[in-house]
């Protein structure tokens, strides 16, 4: 599902509305869930950033994540959710923040990270220890 796309994304989100609840909030962004083409799909994520309900065409939840105890969501990686999203509904989220960490190095001309974007992206990922 390469050609997948976010139509819409929320954060916030009471996981207790259950697929009407999560289908009226969306219409209150005026977006009609019914209309959804097939590759098109919506992310609702709760307020404690540990879980994810990915929504597509009629209303139909396509895949349910949800974090280990004490771990959260990193939002940057959220944007590579359609390149990792397979047809049999599972999320490959380790694939979206590894997509997220390589993206977020850049690179010189050389096609090398410099060491500094390296530093940067491992604190904002959250794999940088401090001493």
């Amino acid at each position: 599902m390469s050609s997948s796309r976010i139509v819409l994304y929320i954060d916030n989100v009471n996981m207790g509305l259950g697929h009407p609840g999560l289908t009226e909030l969306a219409k209150k962004w005026k977006v009609n869930v019914e209309k959804l083409g097939p590759h098109e799909m919506l992310l609702f994520i709760n307020r404690a950033k540990d879980k994810l309900k990915v929504m597509g065409s009629e209303g139909k939840v396509l895949a349910y994540l949800r974090m280990p105890r004490g771990q959260r969501l990193r939002l940057e990686a959220i944007q590579y959710i359609p390149q990792v999203f397979s047809a049999t509904g599972k999320i490959d989220y380790d694939a979206a923040c590894k997509e997220s960490l390589v993206r977020s190095l850049g690179a010189t001309k050389e096609g090398k990270p410099t060491p500094l974007k390296i530093y940067q992206a491992a604190k904002s990922a959250g794999v940088l220890a401090s001493t």
